[in-house]
């Protein structure tokens, strides 16, 4: 990647100039579009448009399923190489008592897959990535939520104890019979890409994001405005930050939960 021209700090103080931003009530990988986001997405396109942006509604050319089960399987073999290299840095092997239950699922589940599984998630990714960036360089920015529903309280995705249950047998299974079993692990993460439908993307991609805390719900809680640019453009999102935070201030905002 070529450096930046200069410091971001420095992009701040340039107007963005008039962008053409694409933005989408497309649910990414979740099921629905939360009412929220739908109230952030129409509130924040009206403000962009009153800032000269020319604003245009997308459909997100994303498969869901394909996707979910390419990253599914690459997560799993990073974090089996990882608790694998966490050992080699302790001087014994990992175990379940390590780490939580999601993550131990994971790897079992990654040392289970071979090099062609992995290989071939891998091609899958790719593919969608170059047909992503193909689409979006029609346009500067992308705008989706952040996230697919409000912020939930700590311990809301934890598993119940039959999932917990479920899970545990399936790490006992033989790797064969543990893979045969792979909808089922990734069924068990679903509220993970429910809460989560569109950071995942620039994940693969590579593409630089910003998530702007640009919509409160009626009891105060802040939900983002996830902005994604060309690959190597950071600087136009820097600048588009520095002047929505002008026109939508938001340095006062706390949550009340966050007040003693």
């Amino acid at each position: 990647m070529p450096p930046p021209a200069r410091p971001f700090l420095e992009e701040t103080q340039d107007d963005p100039g008039r962008l053409r931003v694409a933005f989408s009530y497309d649910p990414g990988l979740g099921k629905t579009l939360h009412p929220e986001n739908r109230k952030a997405l129409e509130a924040t396109t009206a403000a962009l448009d009153r800032l000269g942006h020319e604003v245009v509604e997308v459909r997100l050319p994303l498969p869901p399923e394909t996707f979910i089960e390419g990253y599914a399987a690459l997560v799993s073999a990073d974090v089996a190489a990882t608790l694998r290299m966490a050992g080699q840095l302790v001087g014994r092997d990992a175990t379940s008592d390590d780490v939580e239950l999601g993550t131990w699922v994971l790897a079992k589940m990654g040392e289970a897959q071979s090099a062609a599984d992995v290989a071939s998630a891998m091609w899958t990714l790719q593919t969608f990535s170059r047909q992503w960036l193909a689409w979006s360089s029609a346009f500067d920015v992308l705008l989706t939520p952040t996230v697919g529903v409000p912020p939930m309280p700590i311990g809301a995705y934890k598993l119940s104890a039959l999932q917990r249950q479920g899970l545990k047998l399936l790490t006992a299974l033989p790797a064969g019979a543990l893979l045969s079993q792979r909808s089922k692990v990734v069924e068990a993460f679903e509220p993970v890409f429910e809460a989560a439908p569109y950071t995942m993307v620039a994940n693969v991609t590579g593409q630089p994001s910003m998530s702007l805390p640009l919509h409160w719900t009626e009891d105060g809680l802040p939900m983002g405005m996830l902005f994604t640019a060309r690959i190597g453009d950071e600087a136009t999102l820097f600048r588009l930050a520095a002047q929505l935070e002008q026109a939508l201030p938001w340095r006062d905002r706390v949550a009340p939960h966050a007040v003693p």
